[in-house]
């Protein structure tokens, strides 16, 4: 039996993720101008019904995972599962390391690596630093951060 309590708690706690998401955006696009010495860039506002219609499209994929979790697809307790003691222990190396990505986003740094790491062991694909990642992926501590910043990314700490 659909509990609408329950349902209720899941939007709410998505909606909550959501907006702290966008929150720690926003601080860290103002910290960089600040802290880096750049120009803020000029970003055009979003029109009010392009995020009307953004906001229906989460609603409904929100709906849709309640709906699937309802009717057995995956268990309920999934939509919240949290992991309350990776997110408090990562989230501030997050802030602690956005200083250095953003200088070795500036220095155009995208090729550096801890010298622990066998550079002939990898494809050369891989021997870059997407989005000036430290380590380039390739340590447990950037695996750990990577992994909360995508969930950052798209609004679902």
């Amino acid at each position: 039996m659909v509990n609408p309590l329950a349902e209720l708690a899941y939007q709410g706690w998505q909606q909550t993720k959501n907006a702290l998401s966008l929150a720690h955006k926003s601080l860290a696009y103002q910290l960089s101008t600040v802290l880096i010495d750049r120009q803020k860039s000029s970003i055009p506002a979003i029109n009010p019904q392009v995020l009307s219609i953004i906001q229906q499209r989460l609603d409904a994929l929100l709906k849709v995972d309640w709906e699937e979790a309802n009717s057995g697809v995956y268990p309920l307790e999934l939509l919240f599962e949290e992991d309350w003691p990776h997110l408090f222990s990562t989230y501030p190396m997050i802030w602690l390391d956005l200083p250095l990505t953003w200088q070795r986003k500036n220095r155009q740094e995208y090729q550096v690596f801890p010298s622990e790491v066998d550079r002939s062991t990898y494809p050369r694909y891989y021997l870059q630093n997407f989005h000036y990642q430290t380590d380039g992926y390739l340590s447990d501590r950037s695996a750990k951060l990577y992994d909360l910043q995508v969930d950052i990314l798209f609004n679902v700490i």
